[in-house]
């Protein structure tokens, strides 16, 4: 799963694009991390570019990655379930570049 206005580019070629699992810096080989190449990015079905709503996607990878210590699951909910407004919801991750971002 990840945020999409990122890289909006890789929606045309996802195939040109990886994913980089388990480093905590991207410019560097920690020797813990994992790159694997995206095969299909399906977006949520109400996302606007414009407005950054519904920006998520939900990446299909062309080998499963290699579960440790640096790389783990994450749990979803039902595809009915219902979350209220104002609900607190919590993502993990981290991303080295800058927002809005500059190509």
């Amino acid at each position: 799963m990840s945020d999409i206005h990122m890289n909006p580019f890789s929606l045309s070629k996802p195939t040109e694009y990886y994913v980089q699992l388990g480093d905590n810096d991207c410019y560097k080989n920690e020797g813990s991390g994992q790159n694997i190449k995206i095969k299909r990015i399906q977006l949520h079905p109400k996302y606007n570019q414009t407005l950054l709503i519904n920006d998520i996607a939900l990446l299909q990878l062309e080998k499963p990655a290699i579960l440790n210590k640096q790389v783990g699951l994450v749990c979803l909910p039902p595809q009915d379930y219902d979350v209220s407004v104002k609900s607190n919801c919590f993502i993990s991750g981290k991303s080295e570049f800058p927002f809005p971002p500059r190509f």
